[in-house]
């Protein structure tokens, strides 16, 4: 159907969040309940290098082979 991106996976501390590459320089976040999708967020130029939430779940923090780091707000 279409091309996946093998890369990062973060899970939220609660357990209810994962967020994953969709397509170069964008991430998808959606509910492990659910299934939704939470948000899209786009902004990097190259592939996803790492994805990490902190320990609260507000952030995600993410980096790129474009040498950029991003910190996204999340609000399920």
């Amino acid at each position: 159907d279409g091309v996946y991106l093998i890369g990062p996976i973060a899970f939220s501390p609660d357990r209810d969040l994962v967020a994953v590459q969709e397509a170069i320089g964008k991430i998808r976040i959606f509910s492990l309940h659910t299934g939704k999708t939470v948000a899209v967020l786009a902004g990097h130029l190259r592939y996803i290098t790492s994805l990490n939430f902190t320990l609260d779940g507000t952030l995600l923090i993410s980096s790129s082979a474009d040498g950029t780091i991003r910190f996204w707000g999340i609000n399920p």
